[in-house]
């Protein structure tokens, strides 16, 4: 009763506005990598779990759902469909110190949970590097970080609770509804939407960076026997250096009892970076870029630096924003190679970026442990991951190349065994989309059951799924 008595009429005004019109008329939207676009009949946006399964049996069908919308290609919308979007849903519903466990809602960022965490000593482990993601939109598609102890985000997940096309709530974990768990993780919003997620919780800690250039053929090797089996390492991924394409930048991050050097727990954030939107035009198209980037970074990497672990996985994606999407946009792909076929895809990547004319900003290898619970798994063996960060023009004729290459690098992934990542542009044919997922067999099924009148669609659902 007090904390509505110290409410401001503000927020008052604010609630009723939420309460009385939360939906929005037909609108574009627009993928963050500016590239893509749909008209959508109109957005949702609840302001609580109850409001939304209220409202879910009112709603134009079909549904796709949206998070902190940061996905490229356009995912998570449908032509004329309504767009749930979650952004409201941000509440902790519980906190568990002693288990390190807290349940949240949907629409809660990453760096939300940080925030709250923090003062617990407290920190999150399979996540990316970036905090500004949804929790429901990185168990969609099932993210994986640099944590070397975990896999995949479903493995700091306990449960999770799905509101269903029925308007049933339904609880999943392990072992309760196991189908539904392992087929909403990573399932693209194809059987319902997560509304509640338990996460597990690891313990914070100072950490120490440790960086060396090691040849590029020699990595494998380095990881396996300087990496993985030191109990300090946490965190850890490779970038290859661009210029030569022969060498990588190998980034530790040690636990130890040594003072940080950077006082924050937690990262501040701004909308700008003008430094770093500087640095990302000087790497387009410009290969004497890239040497000094590698010098600069390298020179850097000598400072010793020693921070929080939820400092350093608390970077804001406004970092890697261009100064302008309007000519050319920055987008991400991903590739998963078996670690015996890791030498055979380094060299067909090179390959195929030279004879393409990729403008290849960053690539980063991460390891990925083999996932043999989710209905899509990207990692389905143990596995290198080949992030790419590149950058296209905004054009017919530069997208319509870039899909053609795309489908080499895929081809090239899929010869040594792998696949590929699905959260990005929808370049790859349905054949490769088969080959790479076979599990979408039983994913279909598992929507029969759940979603038996396709309710739930999205572009990527209608294009791979159905």
């Amino acid at each position: 009763m007090n904390s509505i008595k110290r409410a401001s009429p503000l927020y008052f005004l604010a609630a009723c506005a939420l309460a009385v019109s939360p939906l929005v008329a037909s609108t574009k939207v627009t993928d963050i990598s500016n590239l893509d676009s749909v008209q959508v009949a109109s957005i949702f946006t609840p302001y609580s779990v109850a409001h939304l399964k209220k409202r879910l049996p009112s709603l134009k069908k079909p549904i796709s759902i949206a998070g902190a919308r940061c996905s490229q290609g356009l995912h998570i919308a449908i032509r004329n469909g309504t767009m749930v979007d979650l952004k409201e849903l941000k509440k902790i519903v519980a906190f568990d110190k002693q288990k390190k466990q807290i349940t949240v809602e949907a629409g809660i960022t990453w760096r939300d949970i940080q925030k709250y965490i923090d003062r617990y000593d407290l920190a999150l482990a399979a996540i990316q590097s970036y905090s500004d993601f949804s929790v429901g939109g990185s168990l969609s598609v099932n993210v994986h970080g640099r944590d070397i102890q975990h896999g995949s985000l479903i493995t700091m997940v306990d449960s999770i609770d799905m509101l269903l096309a029925s308007g049933d709530i339904v609880h999943a974990s392990r072992t309760e509804n196991a189908d539904l768990f392992f087929s909403s993780i990573g399932g693209y919003g194809a059987l319902g939407i997560i509304v509640h997620a338990t996460i597990n919780l690891v313990p914070n800690c100072a950490l120490k960076r440790k960086v060396q250039t090691i040849p590029l053929a020699d990595y494998k090797r380095h990881y396996f026997q300087s990496v993985i089996t030191n109990p300090k390492i946490q965190l850890h991924n490779a970038n290859i250096m661009l210029g030569d394409f022969d060498s990588v930048a190998s980034v530790s991050w040690c636990t130890t009892d040594r003072p940080v050097t950077v006082q924050d727990r937690l990262r501040t954030t701004q909308k700008f970076y003008p430094v770093n939107m500087a640095g990302e035009a000087l790497l387009r198209k410009n290969k004497i870029g890239h040497h000094v980037r590698e010098k600069v970074e390298m020179k850097e990497a000598e400072t010793p630096l020693i921070v929080w672990r939820n400092y350093e996985m608390g970077h804001t994606i406004n970092t890697l924003k261009p100064v302008s999407r309007i000519i050319s946009s920055s987008i991400l792909q991903e590739y998963f190679i078996p670690v015996d076929q890791f030498e055979t895809f380094a060299k067909q990547l090179k390959k195929i970026i030279k004879s393409d004319g990729i403008d290849m900003l960053n690539v980063s290898i991460r390891h990925v442990p083999a996932d043999k619970g989710t209905t899509l798994p990207y990692a389905p063996q143990e596995s290198f991951a080949f992030v790419c960060y590149l950058n296209i023009f905004n054009n017919s004729i530069s997208q319509n190349r870039a899909k053609a290459w795309t489908q080499k690098l895929i081809n090239a992934a899929l010869a040594c065994g792998g696949t590929y990542y699905l959260p990005y542009q929808p370049w790859a044919t349905r054949e490769q989309f088969m080959q790479a997922y076979p599990g979408c067999t039983m994913l279909r099924e598992h929507k029969k059951k759940y979603d038996p009148t396709n309710t739930f669609n999205s572009n990527f659902i209608q294009r791979y799924i159905l």
